[in-house]
């Protein structure tokens, strides 16, 4: 990993959290985290059981300031809401920016082409966060192959967060390996690249 991909992002249950702790900490607000609070929940939270989106609404919707280090964890392939209402409370928020987390990526094999073959696939969280980026909310990407690591790197993200699945028995941390093909796929960027493990371990950490 390149110097770069040393910055520190962790997740936060709810924007007080982002305060208590060390200011140079990025943050991505994921108030899902709440229901799924072990490491292993990260995969689940991409589940329809619950409306992961319409929680981080809720906790946007207290926000009375700016929060220049928060970036707010987006299910960008949200069927109940328009893009327009999701960006306009994300910009009324305060927040710095956003984030396709959780991501239609965690969902693999037969499932996920299922959601490609509906459009419901990772090139539509990437269109999210380009109408983000366009509607001056600044972005970072989750992702899991270098073509969407390429074309979230050229839109200019902050950083990438690299994952590779979850963790198996052969493979107790799939995401450092993902994180090396991705930064080789962004490096002439100079974008940073972050496994998604060393956000999860950080997360647990500041809880």
């Amino acid at each position: 990993m390149n110097a770069n991909s040393r910055i520190e992002v962790c997740l936060a249950q709810n924007l007080s959290q982002t305060e208590e702790t060390n200011s140079a900490t990025t943050w991505i607000l994921c108030p899902w985290l709440e229901r799924f609070p072990e490491t292993s929940g990260v995969w689940l939270s991409v589940l329809a059981a619950h409306d992961s989106n319409e929680g981080l609404l809720q906790a946007l919707a207290t926000s009375t300031k700016a929060w220049p280090k928060v970036y707010a964890g987006v299910f960008a392939v949200d069927t109940l809401r328009p893009s327009s209402q999701l960006i306009r409370c994300l910009k009324n928020a305060g927040v710095a920016g956003v984030i396709n987390f959780p991501s239609i990526s965690f969902i693999d094999g037969e499932a996920g082409e299922v959601f490609s073959g509906l459009s419901l696939g990772v090139d539509r969280e990437i269109d999210f966060l380009q109408q983000c980026s366009s509607a001056g909310l600044r972005i970072a990407g989750l992702a899991n192959s270098t073509e969407a690591a390429e074309q979230l790197s050229n839109m200019g993200v902050d950083f990438l967060i690299a994952h590779g699945g979850p963790p198996t028995r052969d493979n107790a941390d799939p995401s450092q390996e993902a994180a090396v093909r991705v930064e080789s796929a962004v490096r002439r960027h100079g974008t940073p690249v972050i496994p998604i493990s060393r956000i999860l371990q950080c997360s647990r950490s500041s809880t």
